[in-house]
């Protein structure tokens, strides 16, 4: 297995990108169809570009998975997007309000391929 990691340049970007953010603690997961994964996709690819990763090459969206949940003190969101070949690129998401403050946002993107 290939595992690459965007840099952390990439959480500004996003940060609120995303659709269909799981809302409360234990959510169910999400599945998203291969419209809703590719729009999610097309969102990352240039962060994946910027990085110069190129994963996955040759590969077409084929659907994709929401998890996570949140709560006043924070909250974290995991977006899957599977490929037609195998591959995935995750989009992992933490965050904490820190008491009315800005909130302080984690945000890495691995492909495996």
């Amino acid at each position: 297995m290939n595992l690459k990691s965007c840099s952390l340049a990439c959480a500004a970007s996003l940060t609120f990108m995303m659709a269909a953010p799981a809302a409360a603690v234990g959510d169910m997961p999400v599945k998203l169809t291969q419209w809703q994964g590719s729009i999610a996709y097309r969102n990352v690819r240039p962060l994946l570009s910027a990085e110069n990763l190129t994963c996955p090459v040759g590969q077409v969206v084929s659907s994709g998975m929401v998890t996570g949940g949140s709560n006043p003190g924070g909250g974290s969101q995991i977006t899957t997007i599977m490929f037609n070949k195998g591959a995935k690129v995750v989009i992992s998401r933490s965050w904490e309000t820190n008491n009315g403050r800005s909130p302080t946002v984690s945000t890495k993107i691995d492909c495996s391929v």
